[in-house]
């Protein structure tokens, strides 16, 4: 996700074991790299080092935050695309998004083949040089 949001937005779209990156640390503030980031832990928020996430002005007023993706290995990407989930792949700053039509894999670029004789080959950088994630359903 791309989306800059601010600290309201972020508590609200967090889910459960997501990270939260604030973008905008200025200098005064004297965030270490653990205390830029937050995690969402049992409906509860802390900062990445465990202490308690608090909400000081620049929280409040100032700070955009970025939620990280969530990467999963191939493996998981491939169980993930085979129940019908559309997964993504970011490789050499392009994002690659497949999915499945019936038993046919398809991708943006419209290739199709079936899941049984898809050629996985074709695909051998993306699967072990690439950051894959499962795409969330669209609400």
């Amino acid at each position: 996700m791309d989306e800059l949001l601010t600290t309201g937005q972020m508590i609200d779209r967090l889910k459960e074991g997501e990270i939260a990156e604030c973008v905008n640390v200025p200098e005064r503030e004297d965030l270490t790299e653990n205390k830029k980031r937050v995690v969402k832990r049992s409906r509860v928020f802390l900062w990445k080092d465990g202490l308690e996430f608090k909400i000081t002005t620049f929280i409040s007023d100032e700070a955009r935050w970025r939620i990280l993706p969530n990467y999963v290995s191939f493996e998981e990407a491939k169980a993930a695309l085979e129940h019908g989930k559309h997964v993504v792949c970011e490789f050499l700053d392009r994002r690659y998004e497949y999915y499945l039509n019936g038993s046919k894999v398809c991708s943006q670029a419209g290739s199709k083949a079936d899941v049984a004789n898809f050629n996985w080959f074709e695909l051998w950088d993306q699967i072990f040089e690439g950051k894959w994630t499962i795409k969330e359903e669209s609400k």
